[in-house]
């Protein structure tokens, strides 16, 4: 069966009309032509249920592995989720030692981890996470196969808050599962902290359900009839390139048999020479299958899939329509989309690096409250939970911010000009207005000098500042 076809019966089991049995206590029972549309009982009505969820899962994960389109699509938003650029840390450099311990030990390799986490948690729409710690409060991170998953529970006071994650028995000897919350009982030493056995993640989760979506979901049945498509759309095209010779005689049967003895029924050689009368005429014919339809089909199925995967057509290979104005207009919402799987990603990793801090805090390994920092590292006199100084950097998407930081310093540089010239701004002020937005053109503030430094000639100042402040001198001089 082909993954179309399997899709095909995730909703319905109406064209299988073979008995099913089912053996309990060693008695075989005829169970109804119904039994697919039963539910295990306290089943969430919300969610896609037991072999459904499982089948759209092994799909998705079948066509990433086979399709090229679901594999581009998936590797698109990993890289923007988990690729290049993505980072973190803390603005306490205590809490930032705990975090780049955690990220980078042997014992979980996040570094090159949570890439895959990313990418698992698209495929299979959900991401079981164990987390363990020891007494010093060094947290290792794992992971489940989301098929062991046999239910999950919710509050009975709130369906949005899930408790607990209950794992198929025989699969393993694991009791319930505490899905990781905050510590809301005061009777409890680690009252405020995040506590618990597993992190539980879900994509495009719906009302109160209580399992995730695989992000190919919607577009597993296009995935498999566009590939079914060009499968059959390369063989017309080798039909295509078939043809006969089609040799016309005047005349009837025996006119016909003796132009067979003088052609022969197979092709003539390369570079040979044939004669024949006005009474012979001989062609070559050549299928007309109709191609050019395939063509306009496939790129409709295309366009559907890149709607459905939130990427324009450009992204996945079809130019088609097209230019530089048309694709940066498409860009926009598919930079939206990203956006929203990005910060659902980013907020999963927020979630477990304060889990991480608030366990070292727990351990009395941490304060449970440290000092802000500002730019140059000095505290500010602030002082916030430990948990909450974690910083979390995804991937970015463009390069406008740059561009528009860009513009804005020439913008402001005109405007130093037009206030210099009636005495409404000091150089101090002008100093400090361009320390504020060099970061923004990847000049990391800790690299900018130090106000207090900025007239002493033996401290050799930032290149680009002196670059723009000279470029403002000019444009004042000027």
């Amino acid at each position: 069966m082909n993954p179309l076809e399997a899709l095909g019966r995730l909703f319905t089991n109406a064209g299988d009309t073979r008995p099913q049995i089912i053996v309990h206590h060693e008695e075989a029972v005829q169970v109804d032509r119904d039994d697919h549309l039963y539910r295990g009982q306290g089943a969430n009505l919300r969610d896609l249920q037991g072999s459904v969820l499982r089948r759209a899962q092994n799909l998705s994960i079948d066509l990433y592995r086979k399709n090229p389109l679901a594999n581009r699509i998936i590797k698109i938003y990993t890289t923007f989720m988990a690729g290049e650029g993505f980072a973190v840390g803390a603005t306490n450099d205590e809490v930032d030692a705990v975090v780049k311990e955690f990220w980078f030990a042997e014992r979980n390799e996040m570094d090159l981890n949570h890439r895959r986490f990313a990418r698992d948690f698209l495929l299979y729409g959900e991401a079981p996470h164990p987390v363990a710690y020891d007494d010093t409060g060094n947290t290792t991170v794992g992971y489940i196969d989301p098929h062991l998953i046999e239910h999950v529970e919710a509050s009975e006071l709130n369906q949005l808050i899930l408790e607990r994650l209950v794992l198929l028995r025989g699969s393993t000897d694991t009791p319930p599962l505490t899905i990781v919350s905050r510590q809301d009982d005061p009777a409890e030493a680690d009252m405020g902290l995040l506590d618990g056995d597993v992190f539980y993640w879900l994509n495009d989760r719906i009302g109160a359900a209580t399992r995730g979506t695989p992000f190919l979901l919607p577009i597993l049945d296009w995935l498999d009839a566009y590939d079914q498509t060009l499968w059959e759309l390369i063989e017309r095209i080798k039909a295509t390139r078939a043809f006969f010779w089609d040799v016309t005689v005047e005349g009837g049967e025996d006119e016909v048999k003796e132009a067979k003895e003088v052609w022969g029924t197979t092709a003539p050689r390369s570079g040979s020479a044939r004669f024949h009368t006005d009474a012979m005429s001989v062609e070559a014919q050549q299928p007309n299958l109709g191609t050019n339809e395939d063509v306009a089909a496939a790129r409709y199925i295309l366009r559907l899939i890149s709607t459905g995967a939130g990427v324009a057509p450009h992204w996945l290979g079809d130019p088609e329509d097209a230019n530089r104005s048309t694709a940066e207009t498409m860009d926009k919402p598919v930079f939206r989309a990203l956006e929203d799987t990005q910060a659902t990603w980013k907020a999963n990793m927020e979630e477990l690096l304060r889990f991480v801090v608030d366990r070292k805090v727990a351990a009395n390994m941490l304060p449970a409250v440290v000092d802000v920092l500002d730019e140059q590292g000095e505290p500010t006199g602030d002082r916030v939970p430990a948990a909450q100084t974690v910083e979390v950097v995804v991937p970015a998407l463009t390069d406008d911010a740059i561009t528009e930081a860009a513009t804005a310093i020439a913008a402001v540089a005109g405007a130093f000009v037009q206030l210099d010239m009636i005495g409404g701004i000091d150089e101090e002020t002008m100093r400090k207005v361009v320390r504020h937005i060099l970061p923004m053109l990847g000049i990391p503030a800790d690299e900018l000098p130090d106000p207090a430094d900025d007239d002493n000639d033996d401290d050799p100042a930032n290149p680009a500042l002196v670059a723009a402040l000279e470029a403002l001198a000019a444009a004042r001089d000027g």
